[in-house]
């Protein structure tokens, strides 16, 4: 029966990539609607569970850790096997995670149903979402993935305005269930139109690979298959990738998990927070789609590199931000820049590696995003409380993204 809706479309006059670029980008939505909207809960879980904001903040840092290390591992199997039933197990252990979050009332309970529960749903989920389209694309790869990618925005837009008035009318608990219900209604309908890739699916590549469409996975047994995979991850190349997205998204999270506490320490008021968040979501989404356009067209690597310097200067502008106008151009402003550089990822590993195992690659890159989401957090929180102020963690993250973008402008494709 699920056949039935993505063969019909598959017969129109339209390469079936942009259909599935559309459902990664539902399923990129869904990820990061759950995961980007922990600010608006974080100050609510401060009072109700009593710990300090270093404590609090390892909700969302066991949660993104969970999410990246888990799509590592479970990378290979999406190369190997079928990324609709990937996504659709996914989805029910991120079902089950938020059902169990909504039933919480401690920080042991949330780690486990938030923080690992949902986080490994959230990162079959992910890796699905954010490596697929590359099966599907060559010489449109950039933009197509941007689009796909730019769920992320649209999440970081929408989703904490819908869950801040649902936390408010509701309380958090039963804002997690209805973010639940939406979440799953997302997912299922996406999963309808997944294809692993053109071959498979019947599809003329030509337009897209016009030299030819190559993929072994399927071909190779699977210890052939983890010695190719340990073979790239061990390399000096990949070990560069890495720390590359350790230093450089430092910051990111650093403004997405402490922005909202941190305008209403310095008397701006929540709302401010929310809305910086909300208008670097907004920013986000011209930023991947114009920028993995041009990538397309120019040197992807330097335009990379360029958008890395950026957000380093941007967040060390922070520590003289001290208006309303002045956080609201910094969301725009940095949300464009990040969402250009967090687009072109996925597309760089593909480039530098190649796309056979590229949810193994990406997956496995990806872990470095995992450990910034716990650094970049737990440096903030504990700046605040022995210092009682976030500008030594504003300037030395941004300082981390200057030391990213020197190892990234080392990257070679080969």
């Amino acid at each position: 029966m699920l056949e039935t809706p993505r063969t019909w479309v598959r017969d129109l006059d339209l390469y079936y990539g942009w259909v599935v670029t559309g459902a990664c980008f539902a399923l990129v939505l869904a990820v990061f609607g759950i995961s980007f909207s922990f600010s608006v809960f974080y100050d609510y879980l401060l009072a109700d569970l009593g710990r300090s904001r270093s404590e609090t903040s390892l909700v969302f840092s066991v949660q993104t850790m969970t999410l990246y290390v888990s799509s590592a591992l479970i990378g290979g199997m999406v190369d190997r096997y079928s990324i609709r039933r990937a996504t659709m197990v996914g989805t029910v252990l991120l079902g089950v995670g938020l059902a169990g979050a909504s039933q919480s009332g401690t920080l042991p309970e949330l780690l486990v149903s938030y923080g690992l529960v949902a986080g490994v749903g959230m990162g079959i989920v992910y890796v699905v979402g954010y490596t697929t389209v590359q099966r599907w694309f060559h010489r449109r790869r950039g933009v197509a993935t941007a689009i796909a990618t730019s769920g992320l925005g649209v999440a970081t837009l929408v989703v904490p305005h819908v869950a801040s008035y649902l936390i408010r009318e509701l309380g958090w608990q039963t804002a997690y269930l209805f973010i639940m219900a939406g979440a799953l209604a997302v997912l299922a309908s996406a999963a309808v139109f997944l294809a692993d890739d053109p071959v498979s699916f019947g599809v003329d590549p030509t337009q897209e690979f016009p030299e030819g469409y190559l993929a072994g996975s399927d071909r190779r047994t699977v210890r052939e298959q983890v010695a190719e995979v340990l073979s790239v991850v061990r390399s000096r190349a990949f070990v560069s990738v890495f720390l590359n997205l350790v230093l450089t998204y430092t910051s990111l999270y650093v403004v997405l998990v402490h922005m909202v506490v941190y305008t209403k320490d310095v008397g701006l008021g929540r709302d401010v927070g929310v809305w910086t968040v909300s208008l670097s979501g907004a920013a986000a989404i011209p930023g991947r789609i114009a920028l993995g356009y041009v990538s397309d067209r120019l040197d992807r690597l330097t335009t990379y590199v360029a958008l890395s310097v950026g957000m380093g200067v941007l967040v060390m502008s922070l520590s003289v931000a001290s208006t309303a106008l002045s956080l609201y151009a910094f969301g725009l402003i940095y949300g464009f820049v990040y969402g250009g550089g967090a687009g072109l990822v996925p597309t760089l590993v593909a480039d530098l590696f190649g796309v056979d195992n590229i949810s193994a690659f990406y997956g496995t890159a990806a872990v470095g995003l995992g450990v910034a989401s716990v650094l970049g957090p737990f440096l903030a929180g504990t700046s605040y409380e022995t210092l009682g102020t976030y500008t030594p963690v504003f300037l030395g993250s941004g300082a981390l993204a200057f030391v990213g973008a020197a190892l990234a402008a080392t990257w070679r494709s080969g």
